[in-house]
């Protein structure tokens, strides 16, 4: 028996309010407008998931045929995921408007509420509750969106691949068989098919993200090779982590080294010579007068020379003066 128009109001104003209860009360917790943004999917998406579930035991156990309908339950399903769509564009608007984009956002929710009605009006919600259980890697990625630590990119892929994509897969082509078609029509298949594309597109982007980020980790490891498991010891350890050579103690050269300057170390802060800073050399030097050998001999026979009397002076002594 399908829902009242009285019912149909009680569930989608209910539901619209307690979305919205939620996300007053939970939000202050994650300040962040991209976590803020998945408080209602997390939430709607564990609830599309769990509500799915009745009719993904009966399919597993034998196939559409054994699907049952569950007239009633089926339509709440739809109704609660209008109320959700319908909530998270109203509360994105005010609360975080930069993370509705136009295409998942906008084009997205409100071709959704028309899928539900359609699907309502029809009479095949119970197709939409099993298609339900693809909204488990929504789910998967929203509780690591809201709590970092719980979040796995493989969990998320391994069950949008085995949902939204195998899944999704099998159930075109069932449809698509005359003997599956609800009452004849083609429409649940195509449906179906029309959708499929945007799934594919973000698996795609999924997968980019995977390459992106095995590119990411192999650029970090060429320029860190050494990986925890290596060179055990410590003295292995820091010949491979540092860049500088490693020079055992007993090389001589580093003994001259060391012993260069230790004497630079004394000549600068205990010579009894003050010394300064060349700046023009780039060397330390003495404020003396340097020892020049050639400049010594010079000035020592200029002096020998001014000691022995003049050319007029020996001419007097000896008389042949003028």
């Amino acid at each position: 028996m399908a829902m009242a128009a009285s019912e149909t109001a009680i569930v989608l104003s209910t539901a619209f309010a307690l979305l919205c209860t939620i996300y007053v009360a939970v939000s202050p917790f994650f300040p962040k407008p991209k976590q803020a943004a998945w408080i209602l999917s997390t939430v709607a998406s564990g609830t599309m998931t769990a509500s799915s579930l009745p009719f993904v035991k009966d399919y597993l156990e034998g196939g559409l045929a054994n699907v049952d309908e569950r007239v009633r339950f089926a339509a709440a399903i739809n109704r609660v995921f209008q109320a959700y769509l319908a909530a998270d564009l109203v509360v994105g608007a005010f609360f975080y408007r930069s993370q509705i984009n136009l295409l998942t956002g906008w084009v997205h929710h409100l071709v959704y509420i028309g899928i539900c009605e359609f699907a309502i009006g029809a009479g095949w919600g119970y197709i939409f509750g099993l298609s339900a259980v693809m909204e488990l890697p929504t789910f998967v990625l929203g509780l690591g969106t809201l709590f970092p630590h719980l979040r796995s990119d493989n969990l998320f892929a391994l069950t949008f691949f085995a949902t939204r994509i195998s899944f999704h897969v099998v159930l075109i082509f069932t449809y698509f068989l005359a003997a599956n078609r609800p009452q004849g029509s083609l429409a649940p298949a195509l449906i179906l098919t029309s959708v499929f594309p945007l799934h594919a597109m973000w698996f795609l982007g999924c997968i980019k993200g995977f390459i992106r980020r095995s590119n990411q980790r192999k650029a970090t490891t060429a320029k860190h090779p050494l990986t925890p498991d290596v060179h055990l010891d410590s003295r292995s350890l820091a010949r491979h982590t540092t860049t500088a050579p490693i020079v055992p103690p007993w090389d001589v050269t580093l003994r001259l080294r060391r012993l260069r300057a230790r004497v630079g170390r004394w000549v600068w802060t205990g010579a009894p010579v003050t010394w300064v800073r060349d700046a023009g050399v780039g060397r330390w030097v003495s404020v003396r007068r340097p020892i020049r050998p050639r400049a010594m001999a010079r000035r020592m026979s200029q002096g020998l020379v001014n000691a022995l009397p003049s050319k007029e002076a020996m001419m007097d002594f000896v008389g042949w003066g003028s």
